[in-house]
Order: C-alpha cells, then structure tokens, then sequence
C-alpha cells in the first residue's frame, strides 16, 4: 500500500523558521509542507461540486498585520481551490484578495509581499498538479525568506497558520456533506500530523498575544483529532516511512504492506472536529 500523508499546507512547499530570540538567525528548522492545491485536487478528483459558499469573502478588508497574514494563507487556499475547478472570476477575485492582503504587509523600505505572486504561472498550469506545487513552493519560500529577513517571522506563521486551517475547514464540511467519501475523512484526520508540526512554531512565537491565542485554539482542536488513528500501523509487514518529491516537493509517503488505514469516523465526531475548526476560522475571517 502505497499513502502520501501531507505533513503541512500553504501557498508553498518548503518554509524554515528561526528560534525564538535570536534575532535574525541562521534558519534553524525546515518543515516540509505541501501546498492546498492537493487537497483540492483529490476533493476535484472524488467527482465533488465547486462549493464556492464554504471560500471566504474575497472583499473583507483586514487591519492589523496579524489579521492580514492569517488571512493571506486564507486566501491564497481559496485562491488554489478555485484555480483547480477552473473558476477564472473567481480566481481573479482571489487573485485580487491575496493581493490585497500581501500588499498590507509593507516592510520599512516599502516592498510588500505581493511581488512574491504570479496568477499568470499559476493559470497556464492548472492542470499540472506537479508544476502546480513547484511554482507554489516557489511563491511561499520567497515570501517566507522576505518575511524572516525583515523581522517578521511571526507573520510567516500566522500564513501558515491561515493556510492550515481553510485547508481543514475545506475538507471538514465536504467529508460531512458526503460522508461516503472514505478518503476525505482520512484526509480529515492526516491535519493531526500537520498540526503537531504547526504547534512547536506557533509556540515559539507565543509573545504575541494573537500568536498565543490562535496556539491555544489550535491545541483544543488538536487533542480532539488526538482521539482517532488509523486502524494499522503503517511501519508493520516491513512497511517503512519515506520522503518523496512531487513537483520539487517533499512530502511524507508510507511504503509497504497494510489491511487497513482508514479512520472510522460517525456523522457525531465528524461534526465535533468540523465545529471547533469553524469556531477557529470565524475568528479569523470575521
């Protein structure tokens, strides 16, 4: 049996991230992370309806840099899940809502993140999930490289951070709204792996108060996934983890023999994880 676990999510692929309290440091982590584009590809490919009603509003204006980041990652996931389905308006409004948002995170010499986002790439490519993933990868390891090299560190998690959890919100309520869909309660439940990475980072930064009360909110809805685990264990029958690359991305892959790794899900605790992802994301797009 042969699974790809996405370990994190985001415009991008590859984000590195440097300890608390030094500074500007030599970046001191990298977590692999794959773009939302995936996640939207296997909703698309699972034959689902463009549902453009669970996508933020494109023209919610946002103040502060905290609530401009969040919402960057928010945006740039709607962004790939209409450009998947070939939604061209609504590409182009999330085109415009990315942005917005970029442009509101100026540095001191007045550049912005939005030089960082090229629609054109990413429209001539919609069908090549792998190019897809490179020019994604591409887009965030430049914004995130800006932001560390400004100071703004705590920005490029709070991206990743909005990314997680429209990607999680997307998969919550089309695996309740089709609950025969096996693969998208699977899906569902991998957000655990991907939150254990996001947590450790978010701590770091956690002399934010906004950083810290997104960490206690994503800490709840971690000790709820906690509760679910795939039914074998994927290094049993000479199974063994490896790291492959899709598009110049790395991701998390489990190779080798399995019965089972579906997760058992009730219409109850699908609407239990799907409620406390929705009590987060009100948080952040109201």
């Amino acid at each position: 049996m042969k699974r790809i676990i996405v370990l994190t999510i985001l415009i991008a692929s590859m984000m590195q991230l440097p300890a608390q309290g030094q500074g500007d440091p030599i970046l001191n982590s990298i977590i692999k992370i794959a773009s939302p584009i995936e996640t939207a590809d296997l909703i698309r490919a699972n034959n689902l309806p463009y549902q453009p009603g669970l996508l933020n509003n494109a023209n919610t204006a946002y103040v502060s840099p905290e609530a401009n980041a969040l919402n960057l990652g928010i945006y740039s996931t709607n962004l790939g899940y209409a450009n998947i389905y070939g939604q061209n308006e609504d590409s182009q409004r999330y085109l415009s809502a990315v942005g917005r948002t970029a442009r509101a995170i100026r540095f001191a010499d007045g550049h912005d993140l939005s030089r960082h986002i090229n629609i054109f790439d990413l429209a001539a490519n919609r069908d090549n999930l792998n190019k897809l993933l490179e020019i994604t990868s591409e887009t965030f390891e430049k914004m995130s490289e800006d932001l560390q090299a400004n100071g703004k560190s705590d920005l490029a998690v709070l991206i990743l951070a909005g990314a997680f959890i429209e990607t999680a919100h997307i998969i919550s309520q089309e695996a309740n709204r089709h609950p025969d869909k096996q693969e998208l309660k699977n899906k569902l439940i991998e957000q655990k792996f991907v939150l254990s990475q996001i947590l450790p980072v978010l701590n770091n930064y956690a002399a934010n108060p906004q950083v810290a009360q997104l960490s206690m909110s994503f800490q709840e809805l971690q000790d709820e996934m906690d509760k679910y685990d795939f039914q074998t264990d994927n290094t049993a029958n000479g199974g063994k983890e490896v790291v492959k690359s899709i598009g110049g991305v790395e991701v998390i892959s489990f190779e080798g023999q399995s019965q089972s790794r579906d997760i058992s899900l009730s219409g109850a605790e699908l609407q239990k994880i799907a409620g406390i992802v929705s009590q987060i994301r009100a948080k952040i797009v109201k």
